[in-house]
């Protein structure tokens, strides 16, 4: 079983390697191109996403806040609470419809614009400080008109996306007009905000884009309505379980007098399992880490690949607006040393394949190894994970030659960690990265990502970015290398090692 799913997933990665310049030659929308690989090889275990034996993993934070009419107080409320969720290891925080502006139609109407760009650029700011992402609901005035809008900001504080709700409950907004596909961490979500959960196919659309979390922000109807309460809960459980992904809510609490909504945010798993869920009227803090193995957007594939709607479903993902990083591919199989190649090759030994962790371990006479992909690459973004063994760890991954490579662990000529920074042959270390101390973790896993771009490299460390260099002998193209540095009694184990070639 396990072995026909990786040579599925190795027949998709292969298509998408083939099909990718045709693509682009021809101007095929993005969301579209991704569906035609996804059903050129679905099958009953839906999209293998990686051949590791634990997948992708995005941890989230839900916050259910009672927000004021004064966008003054909410907002201060909101960047403490992402300062919070982000020390706790959150990748991204998510708050309800209108929580920074509060939910009331005369607040929507009057709140200025300048106030809400103001507001937008330290929220950013925020995240960017916290390397962590939010998912964040409020009015937002644009070009004359108001919208019901979730703003999506990435870890590194930049806007990536204002969906505006399209099937509206009020009557202040202007309904959205498309959908929309973003990157969270590398792992493509969408988003939805209440009345929306109505609407199956603004759900389905973006997972047949790729989407495979869905943030779902809401301010539902209070418990003067119980009539709505078991409903609003069976709608969103058939969204996770209809399409095969994670549901993520935030919704506002109830307030004492029975005013406001109530409550209930909730993670939801792709069987449709509430996993967790936050009280009625508490201002609770829900969280989860997520498993993207378990979230396969199948059943959403049927629907094209099955039956007679094929074609009406490609017609609409017309309306999704895909956006945001690479599509990062896995170049380790999790189980040999397939499409790399170890120098020396006597060195073989000294790299251990197994259960999805590649560990890295000195010989006896401390020879050193350099492990290289077969294949040469120009510009890309690569990530990984890695976690210190025993011994002076002393690794790092070379970037298109052995003369440049990127630090990881302790530096044998400045006797320091020096992680993340840039080692230039004849320069030694011309930057060093920035707080490091403080986010690298010495006895569990790490999560490092580099992009070279060019002469430009840049690198970030469990999520915040911590360096920029451009280097002047940066060489145009070649392989990339992971090290065991010589004269080193170490070991250090790696995982999840994913890259993507930039057009």
């Amino acid at each position: 079983m396990k072995e026909l799913k990786r040579g599925i997933f190795q027949i998709q990665t292969a298509l998408f390697c083939v099909v990718t310049p045709v693509a682009t030659r021809s101007g095929m929308r993005p969301s579209f191109f991704l569906l035609t690989i996804f059903l050129a090889t679905v099958s009953p275990f839906g999209w293998i996403a990686s051949a590791d034996d634990r997948g992708p993993e995005l941890s989230v934070a839900v916050v259910q806040m009672r927000s004021s009419k004064s966008l003054d107080e909410n907002l201060p409320r909101i960047l403490e609470s992402i300062r919070t969720a982000a020390a706790t290891g959150a990748r991204v925080v998510v708050f309800p419809e209108c929580a920074l502006t509060g939910y009331y139609d005369e607040v929507a109407e009057a709140v200025t614009e300048e106030a809400l760009r103001g507001a937008e650029k330290e929220i950013a700011e925020t995240c960017r400080e916290s390397g962590v992402g939010a998912v964040v609901g409020t009015a937002w005035w644009q070009d004359g008109e108001v919208f019901n809008t979730a703003l999506i900001i990435n870890s590194e504080g930049e806007v990536v996306e204002r969906y505006h709700k399209i099937q509206l409950a009020e009557d202040w907004p202007k309904g959205g007009d498309h959908l929309v596909v973003f990157r969270i961490d590398g792992i493509p979500c969408s988003v939805i905000i209440c009345h929306d959960e109505r609407y199956p196919e603004l759900v389905r659309l973006p997972v047949l884009a790729g989407a495979r979390v869905l943030f779902y922000i809401s301010h539902e109807s209070g418990l003067r309505k119980e009539y709505k309460i078991d409903p609003y809960r069976a709608q969103i459980r058939a969204r996770a379980v209809e399409n095969r992904i994670f549901v993520v809510q935030a919704n506002a609490p109830a307030n004492p007098d029975a005013t406001g909504s109530h409550g209930q945010s909730r993670i939801i798993n792709p069987d449709g399992i509430v996993l967790t869920e936050a009280s009625i009227f508490g201002e609770d803090v829900v969280t989860a880490t997520l498993n993207l193995d378990d979230a396969t957007g199948s059943y959403a594939l049927r629907s094209v690949s099955r039956g007679p709607l094929g074609d009406w479903w490609k017609t609409g993902l017309e309306f999704v607006r895909v956006v945001g990083g690479p599509d990062l591919r896995s170049i380790y199989n999790g189980r040999d040393l397939t499409g790399w190649t170890v120098e020396p090759t006597e060195m073989s030994v000294c790299w251990i394949s197994d259960t999805g962790v590649l560990r890295l371990q000195s010989d006896e006479a401390k020879t050193g190894s350099i492990l290289w992909t077969e294949k040469e690459y120009t510009d890309f973004e690569m990530e990984c994970e890695f976690r210190f063994g025993e011994g002076t760890v002393d690794s790092g991954v070379f970037l298109r030659s052995d003369r440049e490579q990127i630090q990881i662990g302790i530096s044998g000529s400045l006797k320091r960690d020096m992680t993340a920074s840039p080692y230039i042959s004849g320069k030694g270390y011309p930057v060093e990265a920035e707080h490091v101390a403080e986010l690298l973790k010495s006895d569990d896993w790490n999560h490092l990502r580099i992009r070279a771009e060019g002469r430009t490299y840049t690198t970030w460390l469990n999520g915040r970015k911590v360096m920029t260099y451009e280097s002047e002998t940066a060489v145009e193209t070649g392989r990339v290398g992971i090290q065991i540095h010589p004269k080193r009694d170490m070991a250090i184990d790696y995982r999840k090692i994913r890259l993507a070639e930039l057009n």
